[in-house]
């Protein structure tokens, strides 16, 4: 848990950080705009919704056979026997 919160703090000292929020407020700008429901209810949604697609890409590149962790027939490397 420690390094959790330590890593928190190192993101609201990068720029990248205050660019995406900043993305997801536009897209959450939109998104109100053409639903009609409020900025503040979508807003965390879009924020939840980007948080729960890089936890699936994180678990699924680091599958076997993932972006990350590429089996031996994908690199093309022949298996010994």
């Amino acid at each position: 848990m420690r390094n959790f919160f330590e890593n928190l703090k190192r993101a609201f000292r990068r720029p990248l950080f205050y660019v995406s929020m900043g993305i997801y407020a536009a897209i959450a700008a939109v998104i109100s705009f053409f639903s009609g429901v409020n900025f503040l209810i979508i807003f965390p949604l879009v924020v939840a919704a980007m948080f729960i697609n890089a936890l699936v890409m994180h678990v699924e590149d680091n599958a076997p056979g993932g972006f990350a962790n590429p089996t031996k027939e994908q690199t093309g490397l022949k298996k010994q026997d």
